[in-house]
């Protein structure tokens, strides 16, 4: 497939995910898979050198996921998966990074990383961003 076919399956496969999770007129939802993370959040988003404040609204739908995380002057969506045992998989809308769970997901914890490339070297590898939740 060339990058145009993917960018274009991968934004067709967004938009679905959010008309689903954010809900259409008469739409039935699934129980949630997994722990139930729907609704409202407060934490941190932290990357090297910086911690930065955020709230964040969670969508669950069985096990597929719609979370609008919100810092200062910056909106993302992110959208993916949630496993039986609290491990997510999500991806921003915008850029394509993929997050992952750091820790399972609990109802009151949620726990991303982002691996930056950026700051990668051979000696850490430990370089990433995350976003913490609680409620």
């Amino acid at each position: 497939m060339t990058i145009k076919t993917n960018k274009i399956i991968l934004l067709i496969s967004a938009m679905t995910g959010l008309l689903v999770l954010l809900g259409c007129e008469n739409s039935e939802t699934e129980s949630a898979i997994g722990p139930d993370i729907s609704g409202d959040w407060t934490g941190n988003y932290a990357r090297p050198g910086a911690t930065t404040p955020l709230k964040a609204h969670v969508e669950q739908d069985g096990d597929s996921i719609v979370m609008e995380v919100v810092k200062t002057g910056d909106t993302r969506i992110l959208i993916g998966k949630i496993g039986l045992d609290g491990n997510m998989q999500l991806m921003d809308v915008s850029n394509k990074q993929t997050w992952t769970s750091r820790e399972r997901a609990t109802p009151n914890s949620i726990y991303l990383h982002d691996f930056l490339m950026q700051y990668w070297d051979a000696t850490n590898h430990s370089a990433e961003q995350a976003i913490q939740l609680i409620r």
